[in-house]
């Protein structure tokens, strides 16, 4: 007589291994999940089975087995972290998912993720110097350096402390910074806003122990959060991922791949400015040019996620770099990216970015692989825009731009009252 509860306990233990060595040997998961479903009638053969195959994956070593140690949760986390370079180890394995966080390292992975991510740029007027980092390397120093220059860390304090240990509270605080400005600064203690918004957010969901040493692994999954780039974690369970893969009914909501058209209320306005460069030549060194200016104007408050522009003329995509936008401060607001080889590109505006009147906005470009003077003329165009209101007035373009070489003509000083001149 087989006792259920001990029995239910080592099977689901052996088909856990038992998808393992599917994926060890280059099976597909889902096709462990349709054999189990379709000897399920049989549950002692499978039983008998999965056990030897069990055996089998308990003798196989963990290094073998690599990433099925962590969380699909965590494996995300991290693919999304190396993804835009908050972490630069090439694999989850050599992460320190679940080490502690030191604060220089917390300095470089909220400096990367404001930049890349937020859209933030360091005011580099702020001079932020600590008396205590100068046996870090020069990469950290830096970091250090930007972190307090974004208002994020190290804000008017002389010690920095780098080699400190990341608590909750601390990481809570900067990362709602990054988020949103000081508008949770001021709490007693300074951390309990913070936390607050993020947790009302959905961001960080435990803050019952604000003192607690903060986890790599959890620090990228809460930025990843943050950014919105998530899939919730009832949609990866074996039972939910095989029936979401079949479209069946017992597919949760929050795993439907169902596009549900928004509702858009009010217009956005997308227009040339009037102060757009004219059709000119670009010098080929120059750090970056401005192709178009653009205003976007809003009957109400509307939230812009994007933009897509398509690179037009007798040049190619080859010629740039970056392409990005800024706004009339010179802050980068849709990071930059890489022009496609089919003259395409969408560019993703900070989180939450919203119009509520009338922006200026500028389209920026970087130029590589150019040989002057050989006929690369470039415009852009603003083809669409994904935001939550009707969009009126495109497609925008700006004007033909040739990028050029300069030589510097000579300049000649005659000097009236002496036979002589000097040439500079």
């Amino acid at each position: 007589m087989w006792r259920h509860g001990t029995s239910s306990c080592l099977l689901r233990k052996a088909l856990i291994n038992t998808a393992i060595i599917f994926r060890l040997f280059g099976c597909e998961p889902k096709l462990f999940y349709i054999v189990f479903i379709l000897y399920m009638k049989n549950f002692k053969k499978l039983f008998a089975i999965a056990t030897i195959l069990a055996t089998v994956a308990t003798n196989v070593p963990v290094a073998t087995l690599g990433a099925a140690s962590y969380s699909d949760e965590l494996q995300g986390a991290y693919d999304y972290a190396y993804g835009i370079g908050i972490t630069t180890q090439s694999s989850i394995d050599t992460a320190n998912m679940y080490g502690s966080l030191l604060r220089s390292h917390m300095a470089k992975m909220m400096v990367n993720y404001a930049k890349e991510v937020l859209g933030k740029t360091p005011d580099t007027t702020k001079s932020c110097s600590f008396t205590d980092v100068a046996n870090e390397s020069d990469e950290l120093q830096g970091y250090i350096t930007e972190s307090c220059q974004l208002g994020l860390m190290g804000v008017d304090i002389t010690a920095f402390n780098p080699n400190g240990v990341v608590t909750r509270a601390q990481f809570g605080t900067v990362l709602s910074r990054a988020l949103y400005g000081d508008a949770n600064d001021g709490g007693d203690p300074y951390y309990v806003n913070h936390l607050n918004a993020l947790k009302d957010a959905g961001i960080m969901t435990n803050i019952s122990n604000p003192n607690a040493p903060e986890v790599r692994g959890y620090v990228m999954l809460m930025m990843q959060r943050a950014s919105g780039d998530t899939t919730p974690a009832v949609c990866s369970t074996p039972e939910n991922a095989l029936s979401c893969s079949l479209g069946l009914d017992t597919c949760p909501s929050e795993c439907t791949t169902t596009v549900v058209d928004e509702v858009k209320d009010g217009t956005l306005s997308v227009s040339l400015a009037s102060d757009t460069p004219d059709a000119n030549d670009v010098p080929l060194t120059s750090a970056y040019t401005t192709y178009l200016k653009f205003n976007l104007t809003a009957s109400k408050d509307v939230t812009v996620r994007s933009i897509d522009v398509a690179r037009k003329g007798l040049g190619n995509s080859n010629d740039f770099d970056k392409i990005w936008v800024e706004n009339a401060n010179g802050v980068v607001v849709a990071k930059a990216k890489t022009i496609s080889s089919s003259d395409t590109v969408t560019l993703s505006f900070v989180s939450n970015y919203t119009v509520k009147s009338s922006e200026k906005l500028v389209l920026a470009a970087s130029h590589k692989n150019v040989v002057a003077n050989a006929g690369h003329l470039n415009y852009f165009s603003i083809t669409a825009v994904d935001c939550s209101a009707n969009v009126a007035g495109l497609p925008v373009s700006g004007n033909n731009m040739r990028i050029s070489s300069y030589a510097a003509a000579k300049l000649v000083l005659t000097n009236p009252g002496a036979a002589s001149q000097v040439e500079v």
